[in-house]
Parts: C-alpha cells; structure tokens; sequence
C-alpha cells in the first residue's frame, strides 16, 4: 500500500500546523508583547504580561455572524440536517476566516448512516487532481493520539487506509511534534477486526475543502488574521504603555540640582575603590558610600548644576488612546469590517452614505467567502446522500441599514414650528 502518501503529506502537514499555530494563538488571546528594548522587557514585562485587548475575535465573528443558510434547493432536507449543517456552517466560516481553509470529512456509521465531521486547517492535506482541479486525488489526516503516536488516515476515491507510527512523536515537554519522514516510521494501523484498509462506496475522496480567497484552483485559501496579527501587537504595546505611564502617574519623578550622581564603580583585587577610598579584596566587598540614585528605589534624579528641587510632569496619555483608535481603524481598514466592530461606543458618527460605503464593503467580503462555497456544500450534500444547494441569507440586505423613511404629511402637521 503506497505509505509514500504518508510520508509525503508529513512536511506540508508541518509547515501549515506553524502557519497556523500564530493564528490560533492571537484568536485566543495568547498572544506576543513586543517591547523596543530588553531593558524595557525586564523592568516591566512582568508587570504588563497579561494585558491585552483581543482585536481578531471581533475581526472574525464580525463576517462569521451576517452569514446563515436560510433555505436548501433541489432536495428534501429535514430539521435535524439543516440543524447540523448550520452548526457545521458556524465552525467552518469561522476557520475560512481565521486561517483560510477548513474540511469536513464524510464516514459511514455502523448503521449505514453517514456522518460529516469538520476538520481545522492543520490536521488534513489535501492533494488535488493535476487535470481537475476541482476534485481531491486523495486526501491525509494527520494527528498525534492520546499515546503521543502519530496516526494517519488517507482517503481515496475508492478506500480508507490507517497508519499510526513506530514510536512516540512527542518531546518529552509536549511542545515538538516530530512526524517521522521516512517510509520505515510508518506501520498498517489495524487487525482482522479492524483491517487498515477499508473500502468505500462514495465514489469520490470523503473530503471537501472549503478556502477563502485563494490564489488560484489549486492553492490554498488567505486568513483574514494576516494584516491583523501586526495591529494586534500595535495595540497591545499602546495599552502596555499606558499602564506604565499610569505607574510613573503615581510615583512622580523628581530632580535635584547642585547634586551630581555617581555610579558604582567595580574593582579588581589590590585596586582602590574611588567610591570606598580604600584598597578592597575584591568587587564581591561592600563600600563604605552608595550612589544617591538607585533607579531601583528611588525616583529621584540628581543633577550637577545651578537650580532648586523640582518634578518632571508624565507624559500624556491622551496620545496613547488616540492612537489606539488609530489601531481600531486600521484594522477596519485592512479587513472591511466596519470600525464600529471595534469601538462600540465614542467617536465620529458616519453619515448615511459613509455607512453604506462601508457596509457594502463588509457585505463583498462576506460574499467572497460564501458564493464560491457553494459548489462544495453542494458536494458534501451529495457525499452525505442528498441532492441540495445551500440557499445564503442576501448579505447586502443583512448589513446594509435601511435609508430612513420619508415623513408623511401626518408627520410634518405634527411638527412644532421653530423657535
């Protein structure tokens, strides 16, 4: 049986689990603060370690929400599978957008019933036909079991093979996955119970592959996340910033003229200490005169020169929020998601016609996911035994707002003259 299949979907399979893994990171608030200096890191990482302001939820969830199948044409479609093709819906359009690509996978039960089970963008590898590109040649699972084995499965137009690895593919901390490469880390995964290979009757590979805005046919599909992740950091810095500027609010800083400060001085066995004026034994002996600025206790800034004690004012923090709108914009900017996603509440009011501008930009992404889409909810309604095509809610009447209504001649009687 060809395990090269195997053994060649291994490093595309690794390759898209660390593009990915940022991408589900930053989606669940685990994410990087970048700091301009090390110095900076070390004085206040600690302090700043856990704030953030999670930007690529909404920046997802904004598109995810205004899709919905309203209708199935051309078949019978009951309550119970349109039930689980809209739960299956929300899971997919989530990926689509998060990473650019998901896939379901289509079983058959004990019972003959069949099953469709949504796969994230890390864990399957599709190949499609060089003639065609619109059907899958073969497709590969790959995953790491509850043992820390690695297991494949690979689905073709006429079988399922199962393959599980030689030996654990864990590092002992669970943090590096090491899928081996060569034919000989791979054995048949089965029994006479349970054979490695089983044949199937969909008459196509059991998988569908769904992708956002991809190059062409047969590349992959574009996370919306990939002009975000940079804002994303932007904004987590300014709000690092302002919680150490609000710090330097409530310790002042202070200078005192007519006062020169010294720094210590180290000295090597049989030197003098200029601080100490004595020969010390060495740089580990303490000296009989500290400098009077410790930065790490004190917050007072001598200088040597004419003048009085005085206070430095804090910056303003007025420029950090300014610029953390700034941010909010830009990811409006960047993805087409209206900015009012991201700042609920405060800031100009659109006109009637700017929100139509920007609502229909919002409503052309969200087409772009779901038109293509279609094709392939129409092939894993047939892999799963039905003859259906997923009717979408119109998106342009779902997020572009209604124009006001005229008054009536009611309503202007009503009206109170000027004043």
């Amino acid at each position: 049986m060809p395990v090269s299949d195997v053994t060649a979907a291994v490093p595309a399979w690794d390759a898209e689990r660390k593009r990915c893994a940022p991408l589900y990171d930053y989606y669940r608030g685990k994410q990087r603060l970048r700091f301009a200096t090390d110095d900076f890191r070390r004085k206040y990482g600690s302090m700043v370690a856990d704030l953030r302001e999670n930007i690529c939820v909404p920046a997802v969830t904004g598109f995810v929400d205004e899709i919905q199948i309203e209708s199935w044409s051309g078949g019978a479609v009951d309550r119970s599978l349109a039930d689980e093709m809209d739960r299956l819906s929300d899971l997919v359009f989530t990926e689509l957008f998060r990473t650019g690509n998901a896939y379901v996978i289509v079983s058959e039960r004990a019972d003959g019933s069949r099953l469709a089970v949504y796969q994230p963008s890390d864990s399957v590898v599709p190949v499609v036909d060089a003639e065609d590109p619109t059907v899958l040649a073969h497709a590969v699972k790959v995953w790491v079991d509850a043992r820390r084995f690695g297991r494949a499965l690979v689905l073709y137009t006429d079988r399922v093979e199962r393959y599980v690895t030689s030996s654990e593919v864990v590092a002992a901390r669970g943090s590096v996955v090491r899928m081996p490469t060569d034919e000989s880390g791979w054995f048949a995964d089965g029994d006479e119970a349970d054979p490695h290979v089983e044949a199937h009757d969909f008459g196509a590979v059991p998988v569908v592959w769904f992708k956002r805005d991809p190059d062409d046919m047969w590349g992959a599909g574009h996370s919306i996340l990939s002009d975000v992740l940079p804002l994303q950091d932007l904004l987590n810095k300014s709000l690092a910033d302002a919680a150490i500027l609000a710090e330097a609010y409530s310790r002042p800083l202070y200078y005192i003229l007519k006062m020169a400060a010294q720094a210590a001085v180290p000295t090597l066995p049989g030197q003098t200490n200029p601080l100490a004026g004595a020969v010390t034994n060495g740089p580990d002996l303490p000296v009989s005169r500290r400098p009077p600025f410790d930065a790490t206790r004190q917050q007072i800034l001598a200088v040597d020169g004419e003048g009085p004690v005085g206070k430095f004012e804090p910056s303003d923090l007025s420029k950090l929020v300014e610029m953390r709108a700034d941010v909010r914009q830009s990811v409006s900017n960047v993805t087409g998601l209206p900015s009012f996603h991201f700042i609920p509440t405060g800031g100009d009011v659109p006109s009637g016609e700017s929100l139509k501008v920007i609502s229909r930009r919002q409503a052309a992404v969200v087409r772009r996911a779901t038109l293509p889409s279609v094709p392939v909810w129409r092939g894993l309604m047939q892999l799963l035994g039905f003859d259906a095509t997923p009717v979408f809610r119109d998106v342009n009447a779902a997020v572009t707002p209604a124009a006001p209504a005229a008054p009536t001649t009611a309503d202007r009687e009503g009206q109170l003259p000027p004043a």
